[in-house]
């Protein structure tokens, strides 16, 4: 299954970019249940960046 704001959109829940100086991609998705969305973002897939250079 995709994951683009169309898709999102289509399936009834809304997509906002909150992206900030350390993350300018972050975006909030809302409004889908926890089975959409795990059908969504699976399989889950480790951030290739390491921890130290996330910007936290």
């Amino acid at each position: 299954m995709s994951n683009n704001k169309k898709d999102i959109r289509r399936a009834g829940g809304s997509v906002m970019a909150d992206g900030h100086p350390g993350n300018p991609n972050h975006t909030m998705v809302d409004s889908l249940t926890e089975q959409q969305l795990e059908r969504w973002f699976s399989p889950t897939v480790p951030n290739p960046v390491p921890y130290r250079l996330r910007g936290f």
